[in-house]
This record gives C-alpha cells, sequence and structure tokens, in this order.
C-alpha cells in the first residue's frame, strides 16, 4: 500500500513542484538550474513529463537566447530532443505530438527535419488549418516559399473565413508576385501603375 501511495500520488506530486520550480527558475532568468529542474522532472518517470515536454518546446526560446551559455543549450537541445522523440514514439497516431517535435526542431534550426514531422502531423489531421499554416511557416524556414505559399493556400480554401489563413495566404500570394491570387484573399495589393 505504501509503495502503491508513493508512486501514484507523492511520486507525481513532487514531479509537479519540480516542473513548477523549473519555470519559475527559468522566469527568473536562470537557464542552467531550470534545465536541471527539469531533468529532475524526466528522472521521476510520471504522467507530468508530458507537461514538461510541452514546457520545454514552449520554453525553447529562454533556452536558446543569445546569453544562455553554449553548454546549457546543447544540454537543453540533447534534452528536448530525447524527451519530444519520446513523446512522438509513444504517440504516433497524435498529430499534436508531432508538431510539438516539429516545432522544437524548428526552434533549434533543423528545417528540414521540422517541415518532415509537421507533414506527418498534416497526415494525421489533414483539416487542420493551424497544423498547415505552422508547416507553411517550416517551409519558410526551410527556404522553400512555392511549397510554402501551397500550404498557406490550402489552410485557407479549408475555412476562408478564418483571418489569419486569409492574411498567410495573401502575403505568400503578394510575396511570389501572384497578385490574382492575393486579391482572391481579398488582401491589397500594391500597383505599380
Amino acid at each position: 500500500v505504501i509503495l502503491t501511495f508513493y508512486f501514484w500520488n507523492v511520486k507525481p506530486i513532487l514531479a509537479g513542484q519540480t516542473l513548477i520550480r523549473a519555470m519559475q527558475t527559468l522566469g527568473s532568468g536562470d537557464p542552467k538550474a531550470a534545465l536541471g529542474q527539469f531533468e529532475k522532472v524526466f528522472e521521476f518517470g510520471t504522467f507530468t513529463s508530458g507537461e514538461a515536454r510541452e514546457q520545454l518546446v514552449n520554453s525553447s526560446s529562454a533556452f536558446l537566447a543569445q546569453q544562455v551559455p553554449s553548454d546549457v543549450k546543447e544540454r537543453y537541445a540533447a534534452l528536448a530532443q530525447k524527451e519530444l522523440k519520446a513523446l512522438v514514439m509513444e504517440n504516433p497516431d497524435d498529430a499534436r505530438s508531432h508538431v510539438f517535435y516539429a516545432t522544437l526542431l524548428g526552434n533549434l534550426g533543423q528545417s528540414g527535419a521540422s517541415v518532415e514531422e509537421f507533414k506527418k502531423a498534416e497526415e494525421l489531421s489533414p483539416s487542420k488549418q493551424t497544423i498547415l499554416m505552422q508547416l507553411g511557416g517550416a517551409y519558410i524556414g526551410a527556404g522553400n516559399y512555392e511549397l510554402a505559399f501551397e500550404a498557406f493556400k490550402k489552410a485557407y480554401e479549408l475555412d476562408t473565413s478564418y483571418k489569419q489563413a486569409q492574411i498567410l495566404y495573401g502575403v505568400g500570394a503578394i510575396y511570389l508576385g501572384k497578385s490574382d491570387e492575393a486579391k482572391t484573399a481579398d488582401i491589397s495589393v500594391a500597383s505599380d501603375d
């Protein structure tokens, strides 16, 4: 009974408290200490690891900021990739897992791998506009503006009333010189006349 109580109650509570401390420590500007606390959260091996993985992705800008020492950035990248890859392995048919992993890869500058993960997410959830828009962003990161435009266009066509999709589609059209399509998206195009 004591062991069951520890593994089902105490251990998750300790992991949750450690995650909260990690986020507070990161917020106070100490990424090295916060990273150590994130590592402890994963050592507990509880359901809190799922939330910690999401927070690792959401906090990537703090860990990858210019003033952060390179050894901390490297430790962060290794931990985050390991944990997000584990998330995808545990949930291979969950588009959300692929989105988190793709976002992390993009934040780490791995544009090609990010595109591939977003494509997997799109396969699992083909009518999700936000995934298509993120895929378009990943294509931009990889320097493929034509495929980015196609992703934005597809997102827009799923629901033409969604303003963010409309803007991305229109801006992509303008960027590629497709003024007719920009007009379709109801985006103003400056004339050279």
